[in-house]
């Protein structure tokens, strides 16, 4: 659910984001039990559950190994306070006054996510993170952290050490507490510090010779694979790696990938080419996603062959998430606020921005497609983009909330030339890379005003 599902569903029915996890938080106590019967601290999700909380799969192996799902609740947190919360001001700045209706109900949307977060979000990645650290060992060889005996999601490795995966996002899932603390100006516990710093320092197996992420340490070159697993590091994780090491795994992974796998493994290798502007692959890949829908009722099956499970909503996800991530290119992430405003005087203060890297420009066989996004979340605003691929254009226009400023880049980083206001017509602009943010991170600059300087983004 959190990994499929949900980044589409909080983009645009954040209400009903929010309510899936609060399903989490309510089956916490099932959670805690789970992960005390097998000595460890914290919370640990079932692979499957309903309306207990009791672990519901028939597959022991699943139940027993599959742990990455766990790490998969607090990424979804961490999606749906960067989507809903707003970021703490930076003390320095002072801010435009949020006057209208619009302005009350954004603040009282705030202060409600505000509540939500305190209140169960903070608890969520608490114990999540409590969890993962104490099911993780160090290895005094290696000099790191590392996790085993774990099912990575290449369901077709039973047990393995050390999944490429499922340590990526069990560091995220650590380094989350801490993050989102300091975000929202909370107190700063010593463990978020402990855990924060046990995440850097999490084993990922690497092949050096060919630059290439091994899906877990004991993996063997030329053996096949289920469904997508090493390349969910470039997205949706958004790993830190080289862009060759990006190309490597697509190339190699797509080769080894079982052709009648799960439905949503192409929509993600969908998604990782048209991030490297791979525009032949990445066509490949979707038509390959288009094999799962199946007559009468154009519903989606696991397999391509019709067979496994039926209208199976993980690869209707997937392909959701392939064309708002994939062929618009969104991108939401918390960046250090000095690379939106270099003088911003707290190099800890981190900021939220939605970024559009759309692969706009020589996409074969889809230059007459036109792509809407309405109603699209950010910070309490709602956004209507549309992606013209035979104009090479991009609109945008706010339609509920306080002002944002967009940026598009140059030779001298990211420039911040426009304000986005409620009731003004949309905004064009070329197939490049743009960046949003709240007006608030550029600080007191009135709406009146161009925002003309240019500020690095990398």
């Amino acid at each position: 659910m959190e990994m499929w599902m949900l980044p589409w569903i909080n983009l645009f029915h954040t209400e009903q984001c929010r309510l899936a996890l609060d399903y989490r938080y309510f089956m916490l106590p099932a959670a805690r039990y789970l992960a005390l019967l097998e000595d460890h601290e914290g919370a640990r999700y079932p692979w499957e559950s309903a309306f207990t909380g009791v672990e519901t799969t028939p597959w022991i192996l699943a139940a027993e190994n599959q742990i990455h799902n766990t790490a998969g609740v607090s990424f979804a947190v961490q999606n749906w306070l960067l989507t809903n919360m707003p970021d703490s001001i930076c003390p320095s700045f002072s801010v435009p006054k949020i006057e209208s209706h619009a302005g009350s109900a954004l603040k009282a949307d705030h202060k409600q996510a505000e509540r939500w977060f305190t209140e169960r979000g903070l608890i969520l990645l608490e114990e999540i993170a409590r969890f993962w650290n104490s099911r993780m060992h160090f290895n005094e060889e290696k000099e790191a952290f590392e996790i085993l005996h774990v099912m990575p999601p290449d369901e077709y490795t039973h047990c393995c050490r050390n999944s490429a995966y499922t340590n990526a996002i069990a560091s995220l899932a650590l380094a989350a507490p801490a993050t989102f603390a300091r975000r929202q100006a909370h107190p700063i516990k010593p463990e978020y510090l402990e855990w924060e710093t046990r995440a850097s320092r999490l084993w990922i197996p690497r092949d050096q010779a060919h630059q290439l992420m091994l899906e877990h340490e004991d993996y063997v070159l030329g053996t096949c694979v289920k469904q997508a697993d090493t390349v969910l590091l470039t997205y949706p994780l958004q790993f830190d790696q080289p862009e060759l090491w990006k190309r490597n795994m697509i190339d190699y992974y797509a080769g080894v990938t079982d052709p009648n796998g799960p439905a949503m493994t192409w929509s993600i290798f969908c998604i990782c080419a048209l991030e490297l502007k791979d525009y032949e692959r990445a066509t490949d890949y979707f038509k390959r996603c288009l094999l799962h829908v199946k007559g009468p009722f154009l519903s989606w099956t696991e397999t391509r062959d019709g067979s496994g499970a039926a209208n199976f909503l993980t690869g209707a996800g997937g392909f959701l998430q392939t064309l708002v991530h994939g062929y618009c290119g969104l991108r939401m992430q918390l960046i250090e606020h000095h690379l939106v405003k270099p003088d911003c005087p707290d190099p800890t203060h981190r900021v939220t921005v939605l970024k559009l890297t759309p692969p706009i420009v020589g996409i074969p066989d889809h230059e007459n497609m036109i792509l809407w996004m309405r109603g699209l979340a950010f910070q309490g605003r709602r956004l209507h983009l549309k992606f013209n691929w035979s104009r090479c254009l991009i609109e945008i226009q706010l339609v509920a909330g306080s002002p944002l400023c967009l940026g598009s880049f140059s030779e001298s980083g990211w420039v911040f030339d426009t304000v986005l206001l409620v009731g003004d017509a949309p905004i064009g602009r070329g197939g490049q890379s743009l960046c949003i943010v709240s007006q608030s991170a550029l600080g007191g600059i009135s709406v009146d005003n161009s925002l003309n300087s240019p500020c690095r983004l990398d």
